[in-house]
């Protein structure tokens, strides 16, 4: 994934997801978006927002987040379980 605006990791997905973004008004650590189409996000620090997301899960423990995130280009692995988002792995 790679770095934007220092609060934020991306990925460009190789094709569309359903979207049906929405007024945010404040990212929170561990929020995972879609923007647009076909951007998923991860956002490692809370701030408010004015742009539109589709809201697609979150973190339950996003405290750690920052201090592995802020470090530059990551590898992120998420794996649907159950089709439930449960894990996540850094490399």
């Amino acid at each position: 994934m790679g770095e934007l605006n220092d609060n934020e990791k991306y990925h460009y997905l190789p094709c569309a997801l359903p979207a049906t973004p929405s007024d945010i008004g404040t990212i929170h650590s561990g929020d995972i978006m879609l923007y647009g189409f076909n951007s998923l996000v991860l956002f490692y620090k809370t701030f408010p927002f004015p742009y539109r997301y589709t809201p697609i899960g979150s973190i339950d423990n996003p405290s750690a987040l920052e201090m592995f995130l802020c470090s530059g280009q990551i590898f992120l692995k998420f794996e649907l379980i159950n089709n439930q988002l449960w894990n996540y792995m850094i490399f």
